[in-house]
């Protein structure tokens, strides 16, 4: 092509080949010109593009920083509410663990109280065991007693009777039918003592056995489905149903358990006390039937005197009559 170009111009004068040579640079020039104009125009519109993405990527960033932010937000308080969680968590453990405990004190004073509550049965037996013993032995007792006075009235009688047909009688079988008067006087008064005992003794057993009927009727009702301890106690007595306000857990887990042990120790020492009543009773009787016998045995000598003396003083009549 450059030799096609330039064939021309062999013909031309030389000025007008620098001319057109100049003209051909400056054309060159104006497409070089051109040609990076066109470049810059689309650079320019590379660089707006450019542009328009960084700004919208800018844009961009700025939104994912504040989602970022919204989310590390979202983060914390997701953190502050698994902390709450954790914390709530573990006090519902404590809780857990304390009502556990609760549970295993309130078994084990389940079991103490039905322990107690046999031994309770087992002491009522024997308690009533021990009054009808203690019935029993004070109707021999007071049969001994009748028994006593109607031999010390008729010996008294006996005495009299002979006194006025013999005027002879022994000192020492009086002072001896006195002292025996005096013994059976104090015993008389010992066994009134005894029965004052026994009739204090029973209003204490009879106020312990409302205590107990009412006890019974409540942990039988706290056996029945449905019902809980505060309506069980308030349905035991009518006295009861005005304590509607106390704390259900407080006397589930003191008051009755040392109320019954106060309750049993009480009835252990009644018991006691009944068992040394009995023992004294039994003391008396067995002293009241020794009696008795030197009694009887007073009064066979008596009879024997009586007849001596009545033998002499008809041996007497009949040699005065002689």
């Amino acid at each position: 092509m450059d030799w096609a170009s330039s064939e021309w111009k062999q013909n031309l004068a030389p000025l007008v080949i620098q001319k057109i040579n100049v003209l051909e640079e400056k054309l060159k020039s104006s497409k070089k010109r051109q040609q990076k104009q066109l470049q810059c125009d689309c650079l320019e519109l590379a660089l707006e593009k450019e542009k328009r993405k960084v700004e919208k990527e800018k844009q961009q960033t700025i939104e994912v920083q504040r989602e970022l932010q919204s989310l590390a937000e979202a983060c914390k308080d997701y953190e502050n509410k698994q902390q709450k969680l954790q914390s709530e968590i573990h006090n519902r453990d404590s809780r857990i663990g304390s009502l556990e405990g609760l549970l295993t004190q309130a078994k084990k004073d389940n079991c103490r109280l039905q322990q107690l509550e046999n031994d309770f049965k087992d002491l009522r037996g024997i308690r009533e065991t021990a009054i009808i013993e203690r019935e029993k032995k004070r109707q021999s007792l007071t049969l001994d007693q009748n028994n006593a006075q109607e031999q010390k009235s008729r010996m008294f009688s006996d005495s009299v009777n002979e006194n006025s047909g013999i005027n002879i009688f022994d000192d020492k079988e009086n002072k001896k039918i006195l002292r025996e008067n005096d013994v059976h006087q104090s015993l008389m008064n010992k066994i009134a003592e005894q029965d004052r005992t026994i009739e204090e003794l029973k209003t204490k057993l009879s106020l312990m056995d409302n205590h107990e009927i009412i006890k019974e009727s409540s942990h039988i009702l706290a056996k029945t489905p449905g019902r809980t301890k505060f309506e069980t106690v308030v349905d035991a007595s009518p006295v009861i149903k005005a304590r509607n306000n106390l704390n259900v857990w407080d006397s589930f887990a003191s008051t009755p358990a040392k109320e019954n042990k106060d309750t049993i120790l009480r009835h252990h020492s009644d018991s006691i006390a009944l068992g040394s009543g009995d023992e004294k009773l039994v003391a008396l009787q067995t002293r009241l039937k020794q009696l008795c016998q030197e009694l009887d045995c007073q009064r066979h000598n008596f009879e024997a005197s009586k007849k001596f003396h009545r033998a002499k003083v008809q041996g007497k009549r009949n040699c005065i009559k002689g």
